[in-house]
């Protein structure tokens, strides 16, 4: 059963998504061969409900991303969620989901080899998309007066979305330009990410986007990077306990504010040989891997059989 497909993934674009469905076809289908008679739908995604109604919809978008009422279908079989903050907000917006349809099983990804990378330079690592909250974390950057700290942002920054204008990209561009400690290295592969995370020390996380999970997180923490993030959506949750958490703001300057503060004390703790992140690397590996997550996956396979 090795080499099974259930997704139709275009592999000129792998993103957070498609990482974890490929990852699921290589990792579990081959120990679950009964998960591949069910028709698999992954949102965001072509829709095509199979009339018989053994469907199965692994909803890795917000609720808030298009009309999804589809999903109240009674072809419907099963949906898997990523979080329960987004099962939470999905069965509110769509009361017709029945409950019963409904599991969660949290992303996964493999270990990434911890290191204490060196400290003449603090770097601070930017892996998400940069329409997320860079511009946040590029105005508090701006209010900490340290030459030895460098930002290392990995994305596209002219990435096309309706979410980001385009006088915020330029914007953006410009702090960038006028910042030497600022280092764009644009959209590089996952692996790439892991080899940056592994020389990083801190993941500061302005999040305005609406999070249903944050991959991002979840590979900085199991990095053993100090991660601070806001309050806003599915953080709190997706952190389990383990990131310096500051309320969110609407006031995106005044965000910026507390989380320059918040840096600036991460800075500190790590040159003081105050932060200690063994601990948390195993935590992470411990709820977030794939070799504890394929578990759930194999009870879910059990459960729904054939």
């Amino acid at each position: 059963m090795t080499g099974q497909k259930i997704f139709n993934i275009d592999p000129s674009w792998i993103g957070g998504t498609e990482l974890m469905a490929l990852s699921m076809e290589k990792k579990i289908l081959p120990l679950a061969p009964n998960l591949a008679e069910w028709n698999w739908i992954l949102a965001p995604g072509k829709i095509n409900l199979r009339e018989d109604g053994k469907n199965i919809v692994w909803v890795h978008l917000g609720e808030f991303e298009g009309d999804l009422s589809w999903l109240q279908s009674p072809l419907v079989a099963h949906i898997i969620f990523v979080s329960y903050y987004q099962y939470q907000r999905f069965t509110e917006v769509y009361p017709g989901i029945d409950h019963s349809k409904c599991h969660v099983i949290k992303n996964a990804i493999d270990p990434i080899p911890f290191s204490s990378p060196p400290k003449d330079k603090i770097k601070l690592v930017f892996h998400s998309e940069p329409y997320r909250g860079l511009e946040v974390l590029l105005d508090a950057l701006r209010l900490i007066d340290d030459t030895d700290v460098e930002l290392h942002v990995l994305g596209d920054l002219d990435t096309k979305t309706i979410d980001w204008k385009i006088e915020i990209q330029d914007r953006i561009k410009e702090s960038i330009l006028l910042d030497s400690r600022v280092i764009c290295h644009g959209r590089v592969s996952n692996d790439q990410v892991r080899e940056h995370l592994e020389n990083s020390h801190i993941f500061a996380y302005p999040s305005t986007w609406r999070e249903t999970s944050c991959i991002a997180l979840i590979e900085a923490l199991a990095a053993g990077l100090y991660c601070i993030t806001n309050s806003f959506t599915v953080l709190p949750e997706t952190g389990i306990g383990l990131t310096k958490i500051y309320p969110f703001n609407q006031d995106l300057g005044k965000q910026a504010i507390t989380l320059s503060n918040e840096i600036i004390k991460a800075i500190d703790a790590i040159r003081n040989d105050k932060f200690y992140s063994f601990g948390q690397v195993q935590t992470v590996n411990n709820h977030y891997s794939w070799r504890v997550i394929s578990k759930e996956w194999l009870d879910f396979a059990k459960e729904i059989g054939v």
